[in-house]
């Protein structure tokens, strides 16, 4: 990667991944560095990278160049860390992925920021996970507020025991360190007292399924 032009860098599970001004895309792992770019037309700026449910997102830039070549943005996903990748661009409003890092996700949904469409929004793209925001499934969710000092929630799984909970913000973010969630087989409590106000999605893994719901804390 000597000499190279970083325009892009993501830190995800001890691995580092950075993408250049001509669209190569690479992964650092143990000091040893691997070109993982996928078959997308080069040169091109990879200017985004983004990580969610073992699925890893790249964002290419081509407007407002200066080149004789003919470039075009787009956005692909690969489900094996850059063995394989899919464009997914689709019918997005520009396909010019345009700023440094615009790619989020709220755990279900893609966002994507671009240049002159403004931003994009998923459509039935699947994350890995099932979606169950809002929707009937196995898993209560519902508040359960004991004292003056905590927000609590309580959820019970009628499926099989609760394994695993995380609580992810609307910009992607895991915050479940700043809670404080206590499971006993069908039954969990989280006290999300700690967090600022603000809508989150609090994913529950069972023996049988993994549930994303949203609950929206008022102050």
């Amino acid at each position: 990667m000597k000499g190279e032009k970083i325009l892009s860098i993501y830190y995800d599970k001890h691995t580092l991944f950075a993408g250049t001004d001509r669209g190569d895309f690479y992964m650092i792992k143990n000091k040893e560095v691997n070109n993982i770019s996928g078959p997308w037309q080069k040169p091109i700026e990879l200017k985004s990278i983004y990580s969610v449910n073992n699925k890893l997102f790249i964002g290419l830039n081509g407007a407002e160049k200066d080149t004789t070549y003919e470039l075009n943005g787009s956005i692909w996903m690969s489900s094996d860390t850059g063995s394989t990748w899919i464009d997914i661009t689709n019918s997005m409003p520009s396909t010019n992925v345009y700023g440094n890092n615009v790619i989020t996700s709220d755990g279900i949904d893609l966002y994507v920021g671009t240049y002159g469409g403004g931003i994009f929004k998923s459509k039935g793209l699947s994350l890995g996970v099932k979606e169950s925001v809002d929707r009937d499934t196995e898993i209560e969710i519902f508040p359960a507020y004991t004292h003056n000092t905590s927000v609590l929630f309580k959820i019970i799984s009628r499926t099989g025991g609760i394994r695993n909970i995380k609580i992810i913000n609307l910009s992607g973010q895991d915050v479940t360190s700043y809670s404080h969630i206590k499971i006993e087989n069908q039954m969990a409590e989280i006290d999300i007292s700690k967090l600022a106000k603000g809508t989150y999605i609090i994913k529950i893994i069972t023996k049988e399924e993994i549930v994303l719901k949203k609950v929206v804390k008022l102050k």
